[in-house]
């Protein structure tokens, strides 16, 4: 299994908690235009996933924020003093829509990258987010077994990269709590959990976790 670098997901509070950290550890009172635009950029992250509930935030503490539409990146955030970077490869949503979006290039450590400079950059971004598919709209079975990468990322670093109910860290799976036969959902951290390979083959249709997923 992948580690990750601290990820922080899923509620309202602690998604609150990371933007605080980056207005306080990535902008400057030297540059309050630039804060302001920050600024309105998460308050609009936060209009759209409210109405597009396929819109899904990953942060991490020191490598920036990752925008997911359903199961999909979208694009990989840095944030700075006095411009966004956007960073994407070839499987990412934004790969071929960037170069119209911004203005600067930027080489680094992904194949493509670009700056976000200006205000009207950063609204010109969020119109490209709004423009995002909602799940009714999405061309995928809404019954799918597939679990969104996002969620698999929030599971793991919830449940302790170990299994909930032996606390093995070998051959871990991601396991419906509610099976996926009796309609549970695929698509929320809450009906998911770890379990290695022998607690998952042990497992009864009566089987609950050790500890309730919060």
């Amino acid at each position: 299994m992948r580690s990750y670098s601290k990820p922080t997901f899923g509620t309202r509070e602690r998604l609150t908690h990371r933007v605080l950290h980056y207005l306080h550890d990535r902008t400057s009172p030297k540059h309050p235009g630039w804060r302001n635009v920050t600024i309105e950029f998460f308050y609009e992250l936060f209009n759209l996933m409210n109405s597009n509930s396929s819109l899904n935030l990953m942060f991490h503490r020191a490598d920036g924020l990752r925008i997911y539409s359903g199961s999909s990146i979208v694009a990989f955030l840095h944030f700075y003093q006095r411009h966004f970077l956007i960073h994407a490869t070839r499987d990412y949503v934004i790969w071929s829509a960037g170069d119209a979006l911004f203005k600067t290039k930027h080489k680094g450590s992904f194949p493509r990258m670009w700056k976000a400079t200006t205000r009207k950059e950063v609204a010109d971004f969020i119109a490209y987010l709004a423009k995002r598919p909602r799940k009714a709209e999405e061309a995928i079975n809404q019954a799918s077994r597939t679990i969104p990468v996002w969620v698999q990322e929030f599971v793991f670093e919830r449940d302790g990269g170990k299994c909930v109910a032996c606390s093995s860290s070998a051959n871990l799976c991601f396991d419906h709590i509610l099976p996926f036969s009796k309609g549970g959902s695929s698509e929320h951290p809450n009906n998911l959990q770890l379990l290695c390979a022998k607690c998952n083959s042990e497992k009864t249709a009566n089987f609950w976790p050790v500890k309730v997923p919060g």
